[in-house]
């Protein structure tokens, strides 16, 4: 792929020093998602899968507390 890593990874903008946190997870969840066709996750809208997380921020510090795949709660 055009602009990704020499393992295979896709790149992200060297430029990026600071990102709010919606724009973050739209980083690691819709664009890797479009990027490989996969056409039905990445997003929360209506024929996505239900895969989510909540994240609580604890100073600067986002930190996961729950995961849902598929919209059953996994851990």
């Amino acid at each position: 792929m055009r602009g990704g890593s020499h393992s295979g990874n896709i790149a992200a903008p060297k430029h990026v020093l600071a990102i709010d946190l919606a724009s973050a997870v739209r980083m690691v969840s819709k664009t890797p998602a479009e990027a490989v066709g996969l056409n039905d996750r990445g997003a929360i809208a209506v024929g996505k899968r239900a895969d989510l997380i909540r994240v609580h921020v604890a100073g600067d510090v986002p930190v996961v507390r729950s995961v849902w795949r598929e919209g059953h709660r996994v851990s």
